[in-house]
């Protein structure tokens, strides 16, 4: 699979988990819904800094959204979740959940 077809597969997938439409995404990134529909309908392609202002709009990496990877490499959705609410790589957004949950844990103690 080449890297367009990769972008226009996974965009979607990073929205979903992003909790994002085409209006929000757009705005975020600062281009026109119709732009985001171009991408979303394989009409267009995103230039390279473009794509970067995506991954870090949708809480990924450019490699998430330009090169095919195998299921058992992928981060799983929780860990996108994670790295969306407490930002940092999938490691550093579980230290700092766990931190939150202990100290909840010795409140409750």
């Amino acid at each position: 699979m080449n890297t367009k077809e990769v972008f226009w597969r996974m965009l979607p997938y990073y929205m979903n988990i992003a909790r994002m439409n085409q209006t929000e995404l757009g705005k975020a990134v600062g281009v026109s819904k119709s732009t985001v529909s171009c991408w979303m309908s394989q009409k267009s392609f995103p230039e390279m800094d473009t794509i970067q202002k995506i991954a870090d709009v949708l809480g990924c990496q450019t490699d998430d959204l330009l090169v095919e990877q195998a299921t058992t490499v992928r981060e799983t959705i929780e860990d996108r979740e994670l790295r969306r609410i407490w930002g940092g790589s999938s490691v550093q957004a579980k230290k700092a959940a766990l931190a939150v949950l202990r100290e909840l844990a010795k409140e409750e103690s």
